[in-house]
C-alpha cells in the first residue's frame, strides 16, 4: 500500500513493521522501482518515539484487532498526527 499511497500524491511514505519477511519483500520491489520517497522500518509500532507529530496521514493496517487495548493503539496513532 505503500506505492499506491504515493500514486495518490503522498510526498512521502514511511512503513513500520517488525516482520522481517516484509522488510525482505519491501527491498527486493525497492530495487527494482527505486522509489526514493518509500521507506520501512523493521521494527514494532511501539519503537516509535512517543508524542511523535510528525505526519499528517497515520495508517494501522491489519493490527488494530490484535492490541489489547484497542483505544490506547488509537490515541497513541492520533500522537502520531502533526
Amino acid at each position: 500500500y505503500m506505492w499506491r499511497m504515493l500514486g495518490a500524491g503522498a510526498d512521502s511514505v514511511i512503513g513500520v513493521d517488525p516482520n522481517w519477511l516484509f522488510f525482505c519483500q519491501f527491498q527486493a520491489v525497492q530495487r527494482y522501482l527505486s522509489e526514493p520517497n518509500a521507506w520501512h522500518l523493521p521494527f514494532p509500532f511501539e519503537d516509535l518515539p512517543a508524542n511523535l507529530e510528525g505526519f499528517d496521514t497515520v495508517f494501522s493496517m491489519g493490527v488494530f484487532y490484535h492490541r489489547r487495548s484497542p483505544i490506547e493503539h488509537l490515541l497513541a496513532l492520533k500522537d502520531c498526527l502533526v
